[in-house]
């Protein structure tokens, strides 16, 4: 779960469609923090920190998972392991489409 953005640029019903395969942004300089991670975007100047469930999807951000693969994932982990496959998709949109809208990363295809 996303824990704070300083500013909030996503658009209202904008979710990324779950089969791109997703990267991060040249521009995202991160950090890891006691709590999860925290991320710059430094071309446009937006701080997000991820909490430890967030940081997991941030981790499969490599341009050979989609969200749908990313999901999957979710469920081997015991970060996000007790929710359901549903569940974990709602999860990995919700946060794919706010790092897309903040320019943290982009799709590969």
């Amino acid at each position: 779960m996303l824990s704070s953005i300083s500013e909030n640029r996503q658009e209202a019903g904008c979710e990324p469609n779950p089969l791109p395969l997703w990267e991060k942004s040249d521009t995202v300089l991160w950090a890891f923090t006691s709590d999860g991670i925290v991320l710059h975007n430094f071309a446009q100047g937006i701080f997000l920190e991820l909490d430890a469930a967030a940081h997991v999807v941030w981790s499969y951000l490599d341009g050979r998972h989609s969200t749908k693969d990313i999901a999957e994932k979710l469920c081997e982990l015991p970060v996000r392991g007790d929710s359901s496959h549903d569940g974990n998709l709602a999860f990995a949109i919700r946060v794919i489409g706010e790092l897309l809208a903040g320019g943290f990363i982009r799709s590969r295809q």
